[in-house]
């Protein structure tokens, strides 16, 4: 009986130890939208964003009475929140969950000839999954920084594109966007 019990205390220990398996993009967006429909039930969601090395996403809700809520989500499923007393204006309402994943996002980067020249390795720096305002309407995009500028992929349609309305390089219309 000792023997079973040290060996099932010994599992329980390396299992614990072990590294978690890490959340995808869009796993991520599914935890930041609990979480802000856990302090605002009648959130919307916006936009999420992340580095190719995907360690975390950041994303933006609309929240009721002119406030937004701002989510970080980390690889591993650390959530931390706030809440802006201001709105966010600057993206349509996306409405959750989005039929296409990253990696097919990414797939299609890769038909496209957005590769980096290494077999099966897309060309891009960071990511943004939103439905930017504009003349036209648009479904949501997953807009990627690449060597080559910005390309959106059209959730719906699935057409690779790059985008050519930018204000000085930046494929937003505000100062703060993640052009870097």
């Amino acid at each position: 009986m000792k023997k079973v019990f040290l060996l099932m205390s010994t599992a329980l220990m390396v299992l614990s130890c072990a590294p978690a398996e890490k959340l995808s993009f869009n796993e991520m967006i599914t935890l930041s939208q609990e979480e802000a429909l856990s302090i605002q039930p009648l959130a919307n969601f916006y936009e999420a964003s992340a580095t190719k090395n995907e360690n975390g996403i950041k994303s933006v809700f609309q929240g009721v009475e002119n406030t937004t809520i701002l989510v970080a989500v980390s690889a591993t499923g650390e959530v931390v929140s706030e809440v802006v007393d201001s709105p966010f204006m600057d993206d349509l309402v996306i409405k959750l969950p989005v039929k296409m994943t990253l990696e097919e996002a990414e797939q299609l980067l890769l038909d496209a000839g957005y590769g980096t020249g290494i077999e099966g390795v897309a060309d891009w720096s960071i990511v943004v999954l939103r439905r930017p305002l504009g003349p036209e309407i648009t479904p949501a995009l997953y807009i990627f920084t690449t060597s080559k500028g910005y390309v959106n992929v059209n959730t719906i349609t699935r057409v690779v594109s790059p985008t050519y309305d930018t204000i000085d390089g930046c494929p937003c219309a505000w100062s703060d966007c993640l052009c870097i």
